[in-house]
């Protein structure tokens, strides 16, 4: 019994290092007014709005209602609240609002579980949609908006931020349009209290608007694909800037998950190397299945010879 124990350790520790240790390709890392609109329904079904006033950033779970391309409306039922380490039940409501993303429209279906950032008065500024609902962090497998406003992690444990570079020639109060942005990819892990630590940084791309950063290497179980769209920056950054009331400037990107279907194009290759080598020399199928013994035979020449045996001693 304790031989059988031992030898399974080395089994659980090395799928427990499959889990945590990032891709090779990874290194290791050493107030004002401002108003969401929320809509609960009643016991008796009717619709009651009201805001929320002077919200921080915020992030919810829920399930997609109603997402219509056509009027850009946007329905989430809100089960539970990001408490900075995990979702945590919240009372429930519905969250409406009208969407600027025309890409999600492309994702998403009522019944889709997702995840939603909210900030100030621009309302929804991230969404992404959950593709491992197990996990307390909810996994995503795509997200489109601000990534510096999204909780949850990618598929593979990534997390994407980015700092902004503002064009100071194309201000408005003390937001920008970005010049530039540059994105940052990493991998994280939880402790057993949801809490989020590094792990290994897997790189720093600057990006442009309308950039792809596609960051597959070698040996990566998965990846990400990363399309910045545009975005804006601190004036702040800029020569000689005042400080003034604004909007807090925010940047789109569609990030999603690629499997490690896509990250291991060879497995094609290993086949087609396979299916062209020559049989090997030996009994055909049809040769072995009729030299197979039949069931029980062994045991009974075994009797007879050992009954003929004693009838000869005998004699």
């Amino acid at each position: 019994m304790t031989q059988r124990y031992l030898r399974s350790v080395p089994a659980v520790l090395l799928i427990i290092m499959f889990i945590i240790l990032p891709a090779v390709a990874c290194h290791p890392v050493d107030d004002d007014d401002k108003e969401i609109w929320i809509a609960e329904y009643s016991d008796s079904g009717d619709k009651e709005e009201r805001i929320i006033e002077n919200p921080p950033l915020r992030a919810y779970l829920g399930r997609v209602s109603k997402a219509d391309q056509e009027t850009g409306e946007f329905e989430v039922d809100i089960a539970a609240k990001w408490n900075g380490e995990q979702f945590a039940p919240f009372t429930p409501m519905t969250l409406y609002t009208p969407l600027k993303f025309d890409i999600f429209f492309n994702y998403i279906k009522p019944g889709d579980e997702v995840v939603c950032a909210l900030s100030d008065s621009q309302g929804m500024i991230a969404i992404g949609l959950v593709g491992d609902s197990q996990s307390t962090q909810k996994h995503l497998s795509w997200m489109v908006g601000d990534p510096n406003a999204m909780p949850s992690p990618f598929i593979g444990n990534y997390k994407v931020s980015y700092t902004a570079t503002p064009n100071c020639d194309s201000c408005t109060g003390q937001v920008c349009s970005a010049q530039s942005v540059n994105v940052t990819v990493k991998t994280v892990s939880y402790y057993s209290n949801s809490k989020e630590f590094p792990i290994s940084d897997c790189g720093t791309q600057t990006m442009l608007p309308d950039d792809t950063w596609n960051t597959l290497e070698e040996g990566n179980r998965n990846h990400l694909e990363i399309l910045f769209i545009n975005g804006n920056a601190p004036a702040s950054e800029c020569p000689g800037s005042k400080l003034t009331e604004g909007t807090e400037p925010t940047s789109y990107f569609f990030i999603r998950s690629m499997g490690r279907a896509t990250a291991t194009p060879t497995a094609t290759l290993i086949t087609e190397e396979m299916t062209s080598m020559p049989e090997p020399e030996g009994p055909s199928p049809a040769d072995m299945a009729a030299a197979a013994p039949v069931p029980g035979f062994g045991m009974m020449a075994a009797i007879f010879g050992c009954t003929i045996a004693l009838v000869v001693i005998r004699r």
